[in-house]
Order: C-alpha cells, then structure tokens, then sequence
C-alpha cells in the first residue's frame, strides 16, 4: 500500500451516469506521477481499452525486470477483449461534469491519462484511457474548445 485513504482522481464517473466526488479539488490529484499540480482528474469507471493496449503504451518501454514482475498484467492485456464503450448517461454526465468545471476553474486543456502522463518526469507510459477514451477525449476538447496537453 502506498499511503493512499482515496483515489488519486477528483472525480469518478459511472456507466450509469453518477458523479462522484473522490478527492477534494483543494488537494492535488495523484493520478498523473510525478506531474499533478495544476491537474483535476477525472476517471470513466469502465474498460475503455483494446487488448495490447497496455503493452505498446506501457510495458515496452520496461526494463526486462519491471517486463518479469508484470508478467501476468501483460499476459491479461494480451486477451483482455472486455472493452466498453461509454454509455449516453456516461457521456452526458462527463459533459456536464466538464461543463461545470469549466465554470470554476480556468481550464485550459484536457487530456487522456496517458497523454498528460508522458510530459511528466520519466516519461512513464500509461494505456489509460484506451482508445476509446481518446475518442472520448477528442470529443470532449472539441466540445469545449479545450487544448491538448502541452509542457
């Protein structure tokens, strides 16, 4: 256990369309390491990956120990055919989500895990948010006019 009494996102949101407030907004997220300052997080609770996603974003670029340690994570990778896609009352309520952020805060990019995550100091691969979630992503900076990530 690393000393976590949450997740390191700020927000969650289910296939049904709940929102859930995770970590408060006044402390920094945790989900991008090394690099969250600035950051609010959210996470789409479902598999929005395709099988060998993680491998080409995240165990290739492992040494040959951390490759044997996650040995079984990349043989799940390998068959994992279980993805989903996000659901309307998902998407909806990520838009409304964004929506209401973008009130608050000045917000001026949005981005998958796995982009923000490869700015950040070691460059460490992330998967997440699949290639759905990309999809989704892109929607979502062109609905609200938001950037890409950038150092």
């Amino acid at each position: 256990m690393r000393g976590f009494y949450d997740i390191g996102y700020h927000y969650a949101v289910s296939c049904n369309g709940e929102i859930f407030e995770a970590r408060d907004v006044r402390f920094v997220g945790s989900h991008v390491l090394g690099d969250n300052t600035g950051k609010l997080g959210i996470v789409l609770l479902e598999n929005l990956a395709e099988a060998g996603e993680a491998w080409q974003q995240e165990y290739s670029r492992k040494s040959l120990w951390e490759k044997l340690k996650g040995t079984l994570d990349i043989g799940r990778d390998a068959v994992a055919f279980d993805h989903e896609m996000p659901t309307k009352a998902q998407m909806d309520a990520l838009t409304t989500l964004i929506r209401t952020l973008k009130e608050f805060f000045n917000l001026k990019a949005l981005g998958g895990h796995r982009e923000y995550q490869l700015l950040a100091p070691g460059h460490e691969g992330r998967a997440c948010p699949g290639k759905y979630g990309m999809q989704v992503v892109t929607q979502m900076r062109s609905a609200f006019g938001l950037a890409a990530p950038s150092k």
